[in-house]
């Protein structure tokens, strides 16, 4: 089929405004680093390893013969027609129900003996699986009866069997007590009554079915479709395709996400994606860099914008999508091998993913120097905005510190994404969101390398895992585009009890800093500020109640941020 062109258009990105991210994640599962997103933009129907509650609320609300239709269950003829208006024979409805239970292999397969006379070689294979588990007696004399149409009683016999309820010798249920099970196993409305001359066809077959599905099983005690999708009986393809159907839009953005994965890992030149229309009428630019952050995410490519063409045909339409790499293939792949070698030197098993993040924090710090050769933004070189350049020259700017962070970090198995947004005097800036123990923070290496923050060559954790409120002090972003950041459980100095929240304590903390003539001491001021104390003052005081011998001291003090750093504290040798 012919493709007309609907409209093209290239999006070119500046580098350091591009949010980019590395982890590796299956797209299948539910990914923790969702929760570095907005609640808009997270999946609310991952399909993870088992089905959750929301998977199977949504499901069951999926019209019942589109549903097994999609899982090939119910089949229609050469033209597609489903014939839901067409009365099924019980040969059919045996075929279904062994579909209906993933076990179509199976029988195909073992081809199991039966004793019926009457069904048709299509059928022997359905009937006879039937048969071996117990699933039909026939209706005797050898006869199964297989060109007689299925009533609705029968049919919910069948599926009474499947659903581990048993009619041998009355255990469960007999034939005349078929409804008042049906109703106790929810399989049948309590103002519903079962006659021999309501009308039953394929579609009311295939809601009958389709219900059963999320009815417990008497022996497994979950419901059907858990039971068999466990077993590997309900394909995951299949239940993530119905998943997709009518799901939320970046849900169904996000079923797209392998075929662009795929094209990264590959560095493909052009990604070839087919849309459905609701996905071509959205908001593209919102959705495609979103998707494009998400596949950065789990293979580790980075990129620099990309163009695209979307192109459309009725109601089908194809995205070429040309992602614009930062690295060649090769690049990459020395990449991804410097960091495993820096993973495997400065990470241990034992560590909690707070000291992971410090691990990482503490090497970029004391690895990279910040590239001051230029104020000119368009002159910095590229090696200094790159994660692989900085890593081979030891220069870089704020997007190499960030990205580094980011792919570090997400190798290590902390989710983290790049924020992007604005220094407090206006100057473009890219730090990192990092979730740590369920929470987000935001974490900038960049500021915290001592050269650019003090000019002194001592590491600093000013801005290691921070709250929204404190960020904001001397940061500015687009809040709609990230989650909040309310805890401050991981902030470094709430993690290792470096608060002064009053004077009296403030001053305890020098007294004890002087008294074991420590060299350095850290604290985080709340509730009061020294701007107004003579700090000269008080470290005599201290020093001569504690004869420490103190010769010499410097220290910085941030009101912005409200932390105090002293350094070079000397002492009478």
């Amino acid at each position: 089929m012919k493709l007309k062109p609907k409209f093209a258009v290239i999006i070119t990105t500046i580098i350091f405004i591009m949010a980019r991210s590395v982890t590796g994640a299956n797209p299948a599962e539910k990914d923790p680093t969702e929760h570095l997103f907005p609640e808009d933009m997270r999946s609310s129907l991952y399909l993870q390893d088992e089905l959750s509650e929301k998977n199977l609320a949504y499901l069951e609300k999926i019209t019942p013969h589109l549903a097994l239709n999609t899982l090939n269950v119910l089949r229609g003829d050469h033209r597609g027609d489903l014939m839901l208006d067409r009365s099924a024979n019980r040969m059919e409805g045996a075929a279904m129900l062994v579909r209906l239970l993933g076990a179509e292999q199976e029988a195909m397969e073992e081809n199991y003996p039966h004793p019926f006379a009457d069904v048709s070689s299509w059928a022997d294979p359905y009937v006879g699986y039937l048969y071996h588990y117990g699933l039909t007696k026939g209706i005797g004399n050898s006869l199964f009866g297989s060109e007689l149409s299925i009533d609705k009683k029968s049919y919910i016999t069948f599926l009474l069997r499947a659903l581990g309820y048993s009619d041998k010798n009355g255990e469960d249920f007999d034939w005349n007590t078929v409804e008042q099970a049906a109703k106790q196993v929810g399989l049948l409305a309590d103002d519903v009554n079962l006659s021999p001359e309501e009308p039953f066809n394929r579609l009311h077959l295939s809601e009958l079915s389709w219900n059963a599905m999320f009815k417990n099983h008497k022996i497994h005690n979950t419901c059907l479709l858990i039971h068999l999708y466990n077993l590997g009986l309900v394909p995951g393809d299949g239940i993530r395709t119905l998943l997709a159907k009518n799901a939320p839009v970046v849900d169904q953005w996000l079923f797209c996400l392998p075929m662009f994965e795929k094209g990264f890992l590959s560095h493909q030149k052009k990604i070839t994606i087919p849309l459905n229309k609701t996905l071509a009428e959205s908001d593209m630019k919102k959705y495609l860099g979103y998707i494009t952050e998400r596949a950065q995410i789990s293979t580790g490519v980075f990129t620099n914008g990309y163009s695209m063409e979307l192109w459309q045909q009725g109601e089908e339409y194809i995205l070429y999508y040309s992602p614009y790499y930062e690295n060649s293939l090769e690049e990459d792949n020395r990449l991804f091998a410097l960091i495993n070698e820096i993973l495997d030197t400065i990470i241990t098993p034992d560590m909690s993913d707070f000291d992971k993040e410090k691990a990482v924090h503490d090497f970029i710090v004391n690895t990279l120097q910040y590239d001051t050769s230029t104020d000119d933004m368009e002159k910095i070189p590229k090696t200094s905005r790159s994660t692989l350049g900085a890593l081979e020259t030891k220069k870089a700017v704020c997007e190499a510190y960030a990205e580094l962070t980011l792919l570090l970090l997400n190798k290590a198995g902390i989710p983290c994404r790049l924020v992007s947004g604005m220094s407090d005097d206006g100057v473009p800036h890219v730090w990192n969101m990092v979730l740590i123990n369920g929470n987000p923070y935001h974490v900038d290496v960049t500021w915290d390398d001592p050269v650019v923050s003090t000019g002194e060559n001592f590491p600093n954790y000013n801005y290691f895992n921070l709250n929204d409120e404190d960020m904001k002090k001397e940061h500015a972003w687009n809040i709609e585009d990230y989650p909040s950041c309310s805890s401050e459980a991981e902030n470094y100095y709430v993690r290792n009890n470096l608060i002064a929240d009053s004077y009296g304590s403030f001053v305890e903390r020098l007294r004890t800093t002087l008294s074991n003539k420590e060299e350095k001491l850290t604290v985080k001021l709340r509730g009061f500020s020294i701007a107004d104390l003579d700090i000269g003052r008080i470290m005599d005081d201290i020093n001569k109640q504690t004869s420490s011998g103190l010769t010499s001291y410097k220290y910085t003090f941030s009101e912005k941020t409200q932390i105090l750093t002293m350094y070079e504290i000397n002492y009478v040798k």
